[in-house]
């Protein structure tokens, strides 16, 4: 749902779109779940590609995520970010989306579950 959003925001803004991977997400540390979620990747953003074929996509893996913000604030227009959770204790943000609104200048969209 996060790629789907993202691709169709970049059509509509006729910009390129940057998909930051957190690795870190991948059960464990195994190397055989980083190559499945590495393959879906691509499997789906080929998909996606297929449907927004003026979409110039890129991906970049990146352990800090603030960091990565931060050197690249002034080519973000848009962050779309992971759904949030709604938890008996409130309301749960992804670390990526929790940052980015604290770091850009930009909108944060919020995918839906």
């Amino acid at each position: 749902a996060v790629m789907r959003l993202a691709f169709g925001e970049a059509q509509l803004r006729g910009c390129p779109l940057r998909l930051l991977v957190d690795w870190s997400t991948a059960q464990g540390t195994n190397s055989d779940a980083r190559d499945d979620l590495e393959s879906r990747l691509r499997q789906e953003i080929g998909r996606l590609q297929r449907q927004h074929p003026d979409v110039h996509v890129s991906t970049s893996g990146s352990s800090d995520i603030e960091n990565f913000l931060l050197e690249n604030a002034g080519d973000i227009s848009l962050f779309v970010a992971p759904p949030r959770r709604t938890h008996d204790i409130g309301t749960i943000v992804h670390p990526s989306a929790e940052a980015a609104v604290r770091l850009l200048r930009c909108p944060v969209i919020f995918s839906v579950p």
